[in-house]
């Protein structure tokens, strides 16, 4: 008997997601927030983690968590839906809506594609301009039937997209408008106030960025109440444990202390950003983000990845060819992490047998902007 003549077509040749064990001292690659929870919010959740039923399911609904939400975003609890973790909502959405082609800008968030191939949806990458900018035109050509997804800020790029852009293909695209706003608590743009006007528009939003709570698994939507309650159909009923239901909802009220916390990783990314650029054959690109994309020249990007995680720092490595050629991705973590990456970095690219290979011919290369 031969399993995989028992799979749905598409799964056959999906590879599984693997997540590598990192034993290494510093840790950038996952766009984790380096801080964890403030000692406040963690005593207050273990005070409050005494009186929790756990014998019991959670609320289905993770209703005081979405009151707090609902202050939170100022807009009706009705129409936001909790998941565990984006990947879920992101899934849903598609078992709800994905009846066509699944389209994306390339690249992005790797889990449209993974998730659209579970779903049994046609997944359609349409590339970055050479700008990171959206080919809006491209998009709207194929993607009229089933759902456009836009990171904002964008993984791996780290940039804003052009909303006139984005409004463009919310208003003429005859499907549902998927806006990831992940990193929205660093960026401080949203589109979030035009849901209302738009029926088609959904916003997605973690708590596993800004607020630290990439362990408790908690993401949310926000959509209107015609499309949260035909995403209902499909959510599982008690999909998000009381325990993130409690973490969350504590956390949301200590908003100065998280406050505080993004203020100090934006700073570090632009403390970074400009050490970055004093780098002979590094080009490091402009972040809304919590992370730095950069390329290297003429020195293979996997050689450096590989000298680094030597050297016991790990980030991402992103691509051997196409607009991401030699580049990595650096997550911003706390100060002294952030030090010793720097001066490891530049260590190795000081080194005789990296200067051979780095024969740069223009030093003064410039970020996008």
């Amino acid at each position: 008997m031969n399993i995989k003549n028992m799979l749905r077509d598409g799964i056959k040749e999906l590879v599984p997601y693997e997540v590598v064990p990192f034993e290494g001292k510093v840790k950038l690659d996952a766009m984790e927030n380096p801080y964890d929870l403030h000692p406040l919010i963690k005593d207050e959740f273990l005070r409050e983690l005494k009186g929790l039923a756990v014998n019991r399911y959670p609320d289905p609904m993770a209703s005081e968590l979405r009151i707090a939400l609902s202050l939170y975003l100022g807009v009706d609890r009705e129409m936001i839906i909790l998941g565990n973790g984006s990947d879920e909502l992101i899934l849903d959405l598609l078992l709800t809506f994905g009846r066509g082609k699944i389209v994306y800008p390339e690249p992005t968030f790797a889990m449209y594609e993974i998730l659209a191939k579970i779903a049994g949806a046609e997944p359609v990458g349409v590339p970055l301009r050479e700008d990171f900018e959206l080919d809006a035109e491209s998009i709207l050509e194929v993607g009229q039937k089933g759902i456009i997804f836009i990171t904002y800020p964008n993984n791996p790029t780290g940039n804003l997209f052009n909303q006139e852009a984005i409004i463009r293909i919310i208003e003429e695209g005859s499907c549902l408008v998927v806006v990831d706003e992940a990193y929205y608590e660093f960026s401080g743009k949203t589109f979030l106030p035009l849901v209302k006007k738009y029926p088609n528009l959904v916003i997605l939003r973690t708590f596993s960025k800004a607020f630290g709570l990439a362990g408790a698994r908690v993401g949310y939507l926000v959509a209107n109440k015609e499309v949260t309650g035909e995403i209902l159909k499909v959510k599982l009923p008690y999909n998000l444990n009381a325990i993130s239901q409690l973490l969350a909802t504590i956390t949301l009220r200590h908003g100065n202390l998280l406050r505080e916390r993004i203020d100090e990783i934006t700073s570090e990314r632009e403390r970074v950003y400009k050490e970055l650029q004093e780098i002979p054959c590094i080009t490091p690109y402009p972040s809304k983000t919590n992370f730095i994309l950069f390329k290297v020249e003429n020195l293979r990007n996997r050689d450096l990845f590989d000298l680094l995680i030597k050297e016991g720092i790990l980030i991402r490595n992103l691509g051997e060819s196409g607009i991401l050629k030699n580049s990595l991705r650096l997550t911003i973590g706390k100060p002294g992490e952030n030090d010793i990456f720097l001066e490891v970095f530049k260590k190795i690219l000081q080194e005789g047998d990296i200067v051979r290979l780095m024969i740069c011919s223009d030093t003064s290369s410039k970020p996008l902007n």
